[in-house]
């Protein structure tokens, strides 16, 4: 479901903002697929083969990162469209992604 929103809110901001292109939507929509066969064939094969470790661990942990990922990417989006996002939330998103003003 992040996935499906962060496209729907990356194609709003482009088309917002302007910078719309039918190569970048492609290019973002093949990235998704891929994630999305990705994951749907390690649980496919895990439970197919009854291998665990790839349906509770390791998959798991490949959901739960592109799941925050996803949801990073639909802030990120909406900030750029000019809705406010809280501080707190743009600097845990900064520290999340490796943008450390600090550095």
């Amino acid at each position: 479901m992040a996935g499906v929103l962060d496209i729907v809110t990356g194609i709003a901001q482009s088309l917002y903002n302007g910078t719309y292109t039918a190569e970048e939507n492609k290019k973002g929509l093949l990235t998704h697929s891929v994630v999305f066969i990705v994951i749907t064939s390690g649980l496919l094969v895990g439970r197919e083969h009854d291998i665990p470790m790839i349906t509770d661990g390791a998959i798991m942990a490949g959901i739960g990162f592109f799941g925050v990922m996803y949801v990073l990417s639909v802030i990120e989006n909406l900030n750029k469209m000019g809705i406010p996002v809280p501080d707190v939330v743009v600097k845990a998103m900064d520290r999340v992604r490796g943008k450390n003003e600090n550095k």
